[in-house]
C-alpha cells in the first residue's frame, strides 16, 4: 500500500515572485499534495507599484508548475498594506473541503483572511504551520507604544499559542518568535532562498563573456563594479551608499549600479550632478526578473544598506549565487545568516563604517578576494528549495 500523502494548503496575500518556483518545487513532489490560494490578483498582472512609480509585469512565470486558486476578496477597498484590505471568506469553505488533518502553511499574520483561516483551520482540526518576516532586530527597535504592547500581547498569547509549527526564514526570524515565547520544539528552520539554480545556471554560462555583458551594459570595462538591488525609497537607503562611493579615495575606480527604482530619484541624481559622479553611477529604472542576472554578473561587490523593516532582503541571495562579497546593514534581516566570512555587517545609516568596509574589499589581494567570492557561493548553497521541502516533509 503507497504511503499517504501530506496534504499542504498555502495561504499567502497575492503571487509572488521569489515564491513560484518554490510551489512549483513542492508541487512536483511526489509525496505531497499541494495547493496555493491567493488573497489577491496583485502581482499575477500588471500592477502600479507605488514604491517603484511604475506599473510592474514579471517577465517570469508565477503562475506555472502548481495548483492554486483566487479566492474572492470581499473588502471594500483592496490592499496588501491594510488589516482589513483583504478579506477572502471563501477560505473558510477551502478549509471546511480540504482533507482532515491537513497542513495549513499561512504566511504571515497581517491581514484579516490570514487570521480567518488561522482560526477554523485550528477548529476543523487542520495543523497551522506559520511563516512570517518579522525579525528580532526591528521589533527591539520599534516605539514600545500602546499599540506595540497590544500587538505583542494579541500575537503571544493567542494566535502563536494555536500554532503548531513555526517555519523560520533566518536567525533573526527565529529570535522573534523565542522573544514571543515560542518553544524550540515548535521552530523547523524553512529559510528565505531564492531560485538558486536559475542564477547559478546563468553564472555558468556567462562566466567568460563579462566584457560583452558591461560593454552593452555600458559599464566601463576597467572599473570595479559595487550593485545596489533595489528601489529607491528611504527604507533603502540608496543615498548612503552614494555619500559611501563620495568618500572613498579612489572613487573613480569603482562603478556603482543601483538597479532599481522609486521616489529619491531626483535626489539621488542632484546628489551625483553636485559631486561630479556621472562617469561612476548608473541608476537603471526598473529591471525585470529575466535581466537580473546580467547585472549580477558584471558585479564585483553587493551592497544593501537598508534601514528599518528590511526584513530579510532576498536580493542579497541573488548576489550570492554569482559569488559576489556582501556589506549588508545591521537592520537587514539575513545579515544575520548570510555574513560569515564573505563581507561586512555594517551599522545603518554609518556612511563612513560602509564607505571603509568598500574600499576594505576592494583593496584586499587576488587571493583573498577569491576566498571572499568563494565563501559567499558556499554559504548560499544551503538556502535553497530542498532545505524547505525537507522541513515541510
Amino acid at each position: 500500500m503507497p504511503p499517504k500523502k501530506l496534504n499542504i494548503i498555502h495561504l499567502i496575500s497575492h503571487p509572488i515572485q521569489y515564491q513560484a518556483p518554490l510551489y512549483a518545487r513542492i508541487a512536483a513532489d511526489a509525496a505531497i499534495n499541494f495547493r496555493v490560494l491567493f488573497c489577491s490578483k496583485k502581482g499575477s498582472e500588471t500592477t502600479h507599484d507605488a514604491e517603484f512609480g511604475v506599473n510592474i509585469e514579471w517577465d517570469i512565470p508565477i503562475l506555472r508548475g502548481y495548483d492554486f486558486k483566487f479566492l474572492k476578496n470581499f473588502a471594500p477597498n483592496e490592499s496588501l498594506d491594510t488589516f482589513w484590505g483583504l478579506m477572502n471568506f471563501g477560505v473558510i469553505r477551502e478549509l471546511f473541503n480540504a482533507p482532515q488533518n491537513s497542513i495549513l502553511w499561512l504566511h504571515g499574520w497581517n491581514n484579516a483572511t490570514l487570521i480567518l483561516a488561522l482560526f477554523f483551520g485550528k477548529i476543523m482540526g487542520h495543523k497551522i504551520y506559520l511563516r512570517g518576516e518579522s525579525t528580532a532586530i526591528i521589533e527591539q527597535n520599534k516605539p514600545n507604544n500602546f499599540s506595540k504592547k497590544v500587538k505583542t500581547f494579541l500575537n503571544s498569547k493567542i494566535l502563536f499559542r494555536l500554532t503548531d509549527r513555526f517555519l523560520t526564514v533566518g536567525n533573526q526570524n527565529k529570535a522573534y518568535f523565542k522573544m514571543m515565547g515560542v518553544q524550540d520544539s515548535k521552530i523547523i528552520f524553512a529559510p528565505y532562498c531564492v531560485d538558486n539554480q536559475r542564477f547559478i545556471h546563468f553564472f555558468e554560462d556567462n562566466k567568460n563573456n563579462i566584457s560583452n555583458l558591461k560593454t552593452q551594459l555600458n559599464i566601463p570595462l576597467s572599473k570595479k563594479v559595487i550593485i545596489f538591488s533595489g528601489k529607491y525609497i528611504d527604507k533603502k537607503r540608496p543615498l548612503d551608499l552614494l555619500k559611501a562611493v563620495q568618500l572613498l579615495p579612489n572613487k573613480t575606480d569603482i562603478f556603482t549600479i543601483f538597479v532599481g527604482e522609486g521616489n529619491l530619484r531626483g535626489e539621488m541624481e542632484n546628489y551625483v550632478k553636485k559631486h561630479h559622479l556621472e562617469g561612476n553611477i548608473q541608476l537603471t529604472g526598473f529591471v525585470n526578473q529575466s535581466l537580473m542576472p546580467n547585472y549580477y554578473m558584471i558585479s564585483d561587490l553587493y551592497v544593501m544598506c537598508s534601514g528599518m523593516y528590511e526584513t530579510w532582503g532576498l536580493s542579497t541571495n541573488e548576489a550570492m549565487c554569482f559569488g559576489l562579497p556582501i556589506i549588508v546593514s545591521d537592520r537587514v534581516g539575513s545579515a544575520y545568516d548570510l555574513v560569515n566570512g564573505n563581507g561586512f555587517m555594517h551599522p545603518s545609516g554609518d556612511v563612513l563604517a560602509l564607505s571603509k568596509y568598500i574600499e576594505t574589499v576592494f583593496s584586499l589581494s587576488e587571493r583573498d578576494f577569491q576566498a571572499m567570492k568563494k565563501q559567499s557561493f558556499d554559504i548560499i548553497q544551503n538556502y535553497n528549495y530542498e532545505v524547505i521541502l525537507s522541513a515541510l516533509k
